[in-house]
C-alpha cells in the first residue's frame, strides 16, 4: 500500500513532538520567520557561522559583556568610541603611541594636569607658540644654555648684570667712551704706562703740582720761550730755567750780554763798561756807598754773622712814643724801640719791656710828664743801682727823667739815670 503524505490539516495542534522529527530534518525552509526564540537555542550553540554579517547590534549585547578577549586586534576605531569615554582608567601605561592617535586628536581637555613629563615630549617639539608668557624661569634653563642668538637686542640692561661681572674680555675694542665712564673713575692704576700722550691732555691742564721735581730739562723747553710780564702765582724759591736755546723776544743775545729790564719788559743788553769802584775792603766789614755808584768797606763797622761791632761813637735814633695802652701795664718792643720815650696819661702805670733781647743789649727810656703828673711803677724785670730801691719818677709837670739799662741775659740792670730835666718831648 502506497504511503500518502499527511497534510498539516490532518495534524492536531501540538501533536508533533521532538521524537517525531528526524535528526537534521528541520532546515531553514521549515522554520517560520521570527520563530526561533532564545529558549529554542541551546547554550553556546550560536557561533560566528550562525550570525549574519552585521547581525549583532548594540541592543543584542548585554551590558559589560564585551571583554578584551572578544575584540580583535586593531578592531576599535574612532567611530566605535563615544565622546569623552576614554579616561585614564581605560589606558594602560605606555599603551597609546602615535599610531593609535589620529592627527590633531588630543586636545587640551583630553590631557590630565601634569600628565605630560619630559619622557612624553619628542625632541625639538616645544616651539615658541607652546610656551606661555613668563613661564621660563631660572629653573627651566640649563647651565650655559643661553647663547648670543637667544638674547634680543638691547634686552640686557643694568638690572640683569651681576656686580663685578663685566670683565675685559667681554668688552669689544673701542666700546668704552666718555659716556660710559663715571666722573673721577679713572685712577693712575687704570692707565697703561705711556698711554697718555699729547693728544689726551687738554690745553692748559698741566699745572706745577703735576710736574715732579727736576723733570723739566732743555728737551722739554721750546726753542722760543715767551716771557710774560706778570705772574699771578709766585715762582718757587731758587727756580732754575735750564735750556740750551733760551730766547727772549725771539732772540738769544750775544756772548757777554745781560738780560735786563727795559722798564716795560726785558731784553738782552750789553754789560756796562765797568762795575762799581770798591775800596777799603776787608773781612766782615760793612760796605757803604761813597757816591751813587762806588762803595767802600767801613773799618769801624763790622758784622761776623753774630755780632755787629761799632768802633767810635754811634747814634741810635729815638723811636716813640710808647703808646698808652688800656690797663696799668705798658709793654713795648725793645727790638724796635731801644731808644724811646713815654708820656703817661694815667696813674699806676707799670713799665714792662717786651720783645727778645740779647745779652748786653742797651735800652734807654725817657719818661716825660705833661701838664698833669702821674705815678709811675716798674716791672720786676728792672734792677736799679745803689741800694736797689725803685726810684721815684719826678712828680713835676713838664719835667723829664731819662733811664738807661743793660740786659744781662735775665734782667735789665740800670747803668744810668738823669732826673728832673726840662722836658724836650
Amino acid at each position: 500500500m502506497a504511503i500518502t503524505k499527511i497534510s498539516s490539516a490532518r495534524i492536531g495542534a501540538n501533536t508533533i513532538a521532538t521524537a517525531n522529527i528526524a535528526d537534521n530534518a528541520v532546515d531553514g525552509t521549515k522554520i517560520a520567520q521570527n520563530s526561533i526564540l532564545t529558549k529554542h537555542i541551546d547554550d553556546a550553540q550560536v557561533t560566528a557561522d550562525q550570525l549574519a554579517a552585521d547581525a549583532v547590534i548594540t541592543a543584542k549585547i548585554l551590558d559589560a559583556n564585551v571583554t578584551s578577549a572578544k575584540i580583535a586586534n586593531n578592531a576599535i576605531l574612532t567611530q566605535h568610541i563615544d565622546d569623552n569615554q576614554v579616561t585614564a582608567d581605560q589606558i594602560a601605561a605606555a599603551t597609546i603611541t602615535t599610531t593609535q592617535i589620529a592627527a590633531n586628536t588630543i586636545a587640551t581637555g583630553n590631557v590630565a594636569d601634569n600628565a605630560i613629563d619630559g619622557t612624553k615630549i619628542a625632541s625639538n617639539s616645544i616651539l615658541t607658540r607652546h610656551i606661555d608668557d613668563n613661564q621660563i624661569t631660572t629653573d627651566q634653563i640649563a647651565a650655559n644654555t643661553i647663547a648670543t642668538a637667544n638674547v634680543a637686542d638691547n634686552a640686557i640692561d643694568g638690572t640683569k648684570i651681576a656686580s663685578n661681572s663685566i670683565l675685559t674680555r667681554h668688552i669689544d675694542d673701542n666700546q668704552i667712551t666718555t659716556d660710559q665712564i663715571a666722573a673721577n673713575t679713572v685712577a693712575t692704576a687704570n692707565i697703561a704706562d705711556n698711554a697718555v700722550d699729547g693728544t689726551k691732555i687738554a690745553s692748559n691742564s698741566i699745572l706745577t703740582r703735576h710736574i715732579d721735581d727736576d723733570q723739566v730739562t732743555g728737551d722739554q723747553l721750546a726753542d722760543a720761550i715767551t716771557v710774560v710780564t706778570s705772574v699771578t702765582t709766585p715762582l718757587v724759591d731758587a727756580a732754575v730755567v735750564d735750556g740750551d736755546n733760551f730766547k727772549v723776544a725771539g732772540g738769544q743775545g750775544t756772548d757777554g750780554q745781560l738780560l735786563t729790564s727795559t722798564g716795560s719788559g726785558v731784553a738782552w743788553e750789553d754789560a756796562p763798561a765797568g762795575g762799581p769802584a770798591v775800596s777799603n775792603g776787608a773781612n766782615n766789614r760793612i760796605a757803604t756807598f761813597t757816591n751813587s755808584s762806588d762803595i767802600q768797606g767801613e773799618a769801624n763797622l763790622t758784622f761776623d754773622s753774630n755780632t755787629l761791632q761799632v768802633s767810635g761813637s754811634s747814634n741810635v735814633t729815638r723811636q716813640g712814643p710808647i703808646s698808652q695802652g688800656s690797663g696799668a701795664v705798658q709793654t713795648w718792643d725793645v727790638n724796635s724801640q731801644s731808644n724811646t720815650f713815654f708820656v703817661p696819661s694815667d696813674n699806676n702805670t707799670v713799665m714792662n719791656p717786651g720783645g727778645t733781647a740779647v745779652t748786653g743789649a742797651i735800652i734807654q727810656i725817657e719818661i716825660a710828664m705833661g701838664s698833669t703828673v702821674y705815678a709811675i711803677a716798674w716791672q720786676n724785670k728792672f734792677k736799679f743801682s745803689g741800694d736797689g730801691s725803685t726810684p721815684t719818677v719826678t712828680a713835676t709837670a713838664n719835667k723829664t727823667d731819662i733811664f738807661t739799662f743793660r740786659y744781662n741775659g735775665t734782667v735789665w740792670q740800670e747803668i744810668g739815670r738823669v732826673q728832673n730835666l726840662a722836658q724836650t718831648v
